[in-house]
């Protein structure tokens, strides 16, 4: 195909994109409405620094959606720790100390330039989570930059359509923005330029905006024995819309956009949030509120009745306002506030209750669990919580590893192999036919181990009853050198802060060492005394004569 017709043929799939996405886009306008304000201004035109919210009643919702991201952070991707380890699919070549070393580098190089401040991943997955649990879909973008190192975007919902593959996977992704004529010869340089942006560049027209749609899609006619871009296993095209023009080719080994889903429905490309599961609840009580608030500014500033003939002409409702005719001449007043019957309280049990649905549909249990829980707590209780809390967020969360993290990284190993900031892996990789892969280690995947070390636990308290019927011996069904550092895993202890085997070994022959000393030197005690002894009872024996 000439790229005339490729061009054609990509505006051509990008307009059935659009009507695929279009029946979504109502529901995620009134999510910003009702739930993300702050997201207001990518599905519709909002006007630069206008008050937004203002039609939310009650924030349950949006309080909830803050309560999400701090849970889902804290549990896939926790600040200060590292929840990914680099290990191989060989397990003979994991126990290789060359490679071990290798690998605890390469993880730690890895934190070090995800974590560096000029990448920005921290706020930009935060924004990430926030779509998730707004619109069920998070596009996250990971690339880097020459001389700067890596960046990260979580890109907004409204930029971004995409296709599946066979499995169901995302495969294909198109994004569609705007920059001004400035900000494209930035992007694509002088000489790549379409006639449109060239003339708005040439009047002097730099802030005139213009429509450009960046296409990552699996190539097609892919030539593994070339040394250029169409080796690669993803083809990168940028178009300008205006101008029906491609302004530039590449390519990418790895998919730079996860696309991250929170749940799918049947036959259904992008994903459902938890505002939009309990949409129905969230429209209920905003109603609900308002009547309250209605409510409760007439019971504070209730209706006045008057008589239909009377003598007062306007009524002074204002502090110290004096009302002349406001009394009969019998002493009975002419104005009495109206009695509407409404029952606040069980206003509020009703809100409430409604309100339940909401607060769990946004992980707001994982909190309570937190927050009721004692100051003083025994690491069987420790491991219950952290069981509890896995049992609550894994569902959602264990699918962001697989469609957001594991992209991700796979795209950063890549650009960190290429450009030399993790040296190659040892050559026995190559030998042994082993490819790179991750192993999580995080408060989710804690979780999930808790369970076995909270049975270990009650294991040993029901040995110890047994132990005092026959033994001590009861005990030496348990490895007691293999068991405290699987403990120690699941209560997130640093493997710094254990010793190493050969460390543990040469301790263990420390103290043999030590106690044979120690027997050695009762030994020489005791010998001493009875020599000491034998020779008190001769000199006795010398003193009576015998």
């Amino acid at each position: 195909m000439s790229e005339t017709e490729i061009v054609e043929e990509i505006l051509q799939k990008q307009m059935e994109l659009e009507s695929d996405r279009a029946p979504w886009e109502p529901i995620w306008r009134e999510v910003d409405e009702r739930v993300n304000p702050i997201g207001e201004g990518g599905f519709t035109e909002k006007s630069k620094g206008a008050v937004r919210g203002t039609t939310i009643f009650d924030h349950t919702a949006s309080l909830g959606l803050d309560r999400f991201q701090a849970a889902y952070t804290g549990m896939v991707i926790p600040r200060g720790e590292r929840y990914q380890h680099v290990v191989s699919t060989s397990a003979a070549l994991n126990e290789l100390p060359a490679f071990q070393r290798w690998a605890e580098l390469a993880t730690d190089r890895l934190f070090a330039a995800r974590y560096r401040p000029a990448a920005g991943f921290e706020p930009e997955a935060g924004m990430n989570v926030r779509s998730i649990g707004s619109y069920g879909n998070g596009p996250f973008w990971t690339d880097h930059r020459p001389g700067h190192g890596l960046f990260y975007k979580a890109l907004h919902l409204s930029e971004v359509y995409v296709d599946e593959d066979f499995t169901g996977r995302i495969d294909t992704v198109h994004r569609k923005f705007k920059r001004t004529a400035r900000q494209a010869r930035q992007m694509f340089g002088p000489d790549n330029l379409s006639a449109g942006i060239l003339k708005a560049i040439r009047d002097n027209k730099l802030s005139q905006e213009f429509t450009f749609l960046h296409v990552i899609r699996p190539r097609a006619e892919r030539d593994p024995s070339r040394f250029d871009f169409r080796r690669l296993r993803f083809e990168s095209r940028y178009i300008c819309v205006e101008d029906k023009m491609q302004l530039r080719e590449g390519g990418y080994n790895s998919m730079p956009i996860a696309f991250s889903r929170y749940v799918t429905g049947p036959r259904e490309r992008y994903g459902r949030s938890p505002a939009m599961q309990v949409m129905g609840s969230i429209r209920t009580v905003n109603e609900m509120m308002k009547t309250l608030l209605r409510a409760g500014h007439k019971a504070v500033d209730p209706p006045l009745l008057t008589p239909e003939d009377g003598v007062l002409s306007r009524i002074q409702t204002k502090p110290g306002g004096i009302n002349v005719g406001g009394l009969g001449f019998d002493g009975q007043p002419n104005v009495v506030p109206l009695q509407t019957g409404g029952n606040l309280p069980i206003g509020m049990e009703l809100l409430n209750n409604e309100r339940e649905p909401i607060r769990d549909a946004f992980l707001e249990k994982v909190w309570s669990l937190v927050l009721e829980r004692r100051d003083r707590m025994t690491a069987t209780e420790v491991l219950e919580l952290t069981r509890l809390q896995g049992m609550l967020l894994a569902p959602s969360a264990s699918r962001g590893e697989t469609e957001w993290l594991s992209p991700q990284t796979e795209r950063e190993l890549e650009i960190l192999l290429d450009v030399g900031d993790i040296p190659p892996p040892p050559p026995e990789m190559e030998e042994e036919g082993a490819s790179i892969k991750l192993v999580y280690d995080n408060p989710l995947t804690r979780a999930a181990r808790a369970e076995e070390a909270i049975g270990f636990g009650r294991f040993v308290e029901m040995l110890t009853p047994a132990a005092s019927i026959a033994g001590a011996e009861v005990y030496d069904v348990v490895n007691w050198q293999r068991a405290p550092r699987e403990l120690a895993k699941s209560l997130a202890i640093r493997q710094a802060y254990l010793s190493t085997p050969d460390e543990v070994a040469a301790k263990g022959e420390a103290r043999a060492e030590q106690q044979a000393a120690q027997s050695a030197i009762a030994q020489l005690v005791q010998g001493s005394q009875a020599v000491k002894n034998l020779s008190a009872a001769r000199g006795e024996e010398t003193a009576v004569g015998i």
